[in-house]
């Protein structure tokens, strides 16, 4: 489900008026990684949304890594 919301969110940030760039950063790498970590950072809060524990959004995460 994390992974779901990530996809998601994702999908919004890099549909954004720059299409996800960002001259903040200074290479493409750097860029992909910050929106990938708020993707999932947009995903965190959706699970939080949803009421899920911390204990079960750890076990979710965990899950996500399999």
């Amino acid at each position: 489900l994390r992974d779901q919301f990530a996809m998601a969110a994702m999908q919004g940030l890099l549909a954004g008026p720059e299409d996800g760039a960002d001259d903040t950063y200074d290479t493409y790498e750097d860029n992909v990684e910050y929106t990938t970590c708020s993707a999932y950072e947009y995903a965190d809060a959706m699970m939080r949304a949803r009421g899920m524990t911390p204990a079960q959004l750890a076990h979710e995460e965990a899950r996500d890594a399999d």
